[in-house]
């Protein structure tokens, strides 16, 4: 197996800790002396949801520059590629927990993988806000930092967790407030799509047929296909390509990874394969890609 860790992956708590959720102030000094890789292309093994004040920063997601705005919210999910720009820059929270610090229940685990605020299919991870709005969140954060400051007391984990929970129901309130989902979108479809995405991300190495999801979802190819086109104008194939190209222009751009190791680790057997399927899709070779972006600077 490839070491993911190939592109860096950093675990902010450690095995011990008892409590997998931080808050941090920004700027932190703390976090610029103690942490320089986030300045460079990496992933967490946590969900960041960063609140922002009267600040302008651009942080780097996958492939986007995200100029921020004052009071505006960013959600970055785990595991996507993402850096820093200047600390100072940043003004507000970086809240951060992990899925084992969240999933109490079985539904806790369903709300965070199909929430649209990490896995927004519609590339609209930043929530702006009016800063009378910004403010309710503002309280939120206090009531997080008030309940991380206790001593170990009774039941401090499950009202932690309700209280991010509670952050994230009103952001996603917020959310669907100001992008309302079409009336035209036949009902259940959305479900679909989000279902079909999870499972999505948990199996395109080894699964990139449209067949094999199908059947999970307990839906013909057929009505996939009918709920990706109308929530997103794409097909169930197009979102499965577009997921393992992502993967794969991250280990290009940001691991020492060979185009071989690449192909192995994205479920190919051979590497002209690999080459071939990527170059139908982005009219490049590997190469020439990460050639490109090398020369043009964008690799920060």
């Amino acid at each position: 197996m490839i070491d993911l860790n190939d592109i860096k992956t950093y675990f902010h708590f450690s095995k011990d800790s008892k409590l997998e959720i931080d808050l941090q102030i920004l700027p932190s000094s703390l976090l610029k002396e103690n942490k320089p890789h986030l300045f460079t292309p990496h992933r967490t093994n946590f969900y960041h949801v960063f609140l922002l004040e009267e600040c302008y920063p651009v942080h780097r997601v996958d492939f986007q520059s995200i100029a921020l705005q004052p009071y505006s919210l960013l959600f970055v999910g785990k595991g996507q590629v993402h850096q820093f720009d200047a600390l100072e820059k940043y003004q507000g929270y970086e809240l951060i927990f992990t899925e084992e610090f969240f999933n109490i229940t079985d539904f806790d685990m369903q709300f965070i993988r199909n929430s649209l605020l990490f896995n927004d299919f519609f590339n609209r991870n930043v929530l702006q806000l009016d800063r009378s709005v910004y403010q309710k969140f503002q309280l939120l954060v206090d009531g997080l930092q008030m309940e991380i400051n206790q001593s170990d007391v009774f039941n401090k984990h499950y009202i932690l967790k309700n209280l991010v929970q509670n952050l994230l129901l009103i952001a996603q309130r917020e959310k669907m407030t100001k992008h309302p989902l079409p009336t035209t979108f036949v009902p259940g479809y959305v479900s679909v799509v989000m279902m079909f995405t999870d499972l999505l991300e948990h199996q395109f190495k080894n699964n990139k047929s449209v067949v094999k999801y199908a059947p999970q979802l307990s839906i013909t190819e057929k009505k996939l296909g009918q709920a990706t086109k109308q929530v997103l104008g794409k097909l169930p194939k197009d979102m499965i390509d577009a997921r393992v190209l992502l993967e794969a222009k991250r280990f290009l751009t940001h691991s020492q990874l060979t185009v071989k190791e690449i192909g192995f680790e994205l479920g190919f057997d051979e590497a002209t394969n690999f080459i071939k399927y990527f170059k139908k899709s982005t009219g490049q070779t590997p190469i020439e890609f990460k050639s490109l972006y090398v020369t043009h600077d964008l690799i920060p």
